[in-house]
């Protein structure tokens, strides 16, 4: 099988021969697009950060509100005639205010994990239901989990593509420097962000029949599945993960 092959030939790149398959190979593949879809939550949180002004600053979430951070906070119980003291919470020493970048780039980190293992669980459910639904006695999972990471590349280039859409366009919406906060910012980049949910709806649903595509041709050669059943398993994979897409695009927009 040509390196790359399957994206554009599918139908003449994959090998009938199941000894030319194996899984450590396909969780090779599998393992760089994890890193490719980690990139792409850094990527749109640099076009964010870049967009927003340096000195622009926001509300520390991780602070407790000023009356709780007096020196003593107390409060009118008593417990045996003496009022009842409240020692100042540790994050008190945290400023009030922090710059907004900070925050964004907490807010990727959070997402980092996600994002890395979204591929490679898609991959083991894919590739589950694929070799589950069309093996024959004794046959090697090899086969179908190859076909199913190829199948992720497609879904992995969109969701990079995205990224760098989003990015471009967050990098675009900034306000002008000498902004004391980031709101103004924060709610361009939301309506930008809105206005491109057609737009990844449209790259989302080209790539899951991009990958279908791979995964129909892939499954008749590794499988040598009749036309009908391929489409039959392929289609209904690749009706369920557009749903799902759909769903959560249309919910954040």
């Amino acid at each position: 099988m040509v390196l790359g092959g399957p994206l554009v030939r599918p139908d003449e790149s994959f090998d009938r021969d199941p000894g030319s398959y194996s899984v450590e190979r396909a969780l090779g593949l599998v393992a760089a697009l994890a890193l490719l879809s980690a990139l792409s939550v850094v990527v749109i949180g640099a076009g964010v950060a870049h967009a927003i002004p340096d000195e622009a600053t926001v509300e520390n979430p991780e602070r407790p509100p000023a009356s709780a951070c007096d020196d003593e906070s107390t409060v009118n119980l008593t417990v045996d005639g003496e009022p009842v003291t409240f020692a100042t919470p540790e994050t008190c020493d945290e400023p009030a205010r922090v710059p907004t970048d900070r925050l964004v780039w907490r807010a990727v980190g959070g997402e980092l994990p996600g994002q890395f293992f979204a591929p490679m669980l898609g991959w083991l459910l894919v590739g589950g239901v694929f070799h589950a639904v069309t093996r024959s006695d004794g046959e090697s999972p090899a086969g179908p989990m190859t076909v199913a990471a190829w199948g992720r590349v497609s879904r992995v280039l969109g969701t990079l593509l995205l990224a760098l859409v989003l990015a471009w366009t967050a990098a675009g919406s900034g306000v002008a420097p000498g902004t004391p906060t980031a709101e103004a910012t924060i709610r361009t980049i939301g309506w930008a962000f809105e206005a491109s949910v057609p737009l990844a709806i449209g790259v989302r649903t080209a790539a899951i029949g991009w990958g279908a595509w791979i995964e129909y041709h892939g499954l008749r050669r590794v499988r040598d599945l009749p036309p009908r059943r391929a489409l039959l398993v392929v289609g209904l994979v690749a009706g369920v993960s557009l749903v799902v897409s759909l769903w959560a695009l249309l919910s954040v927009g």
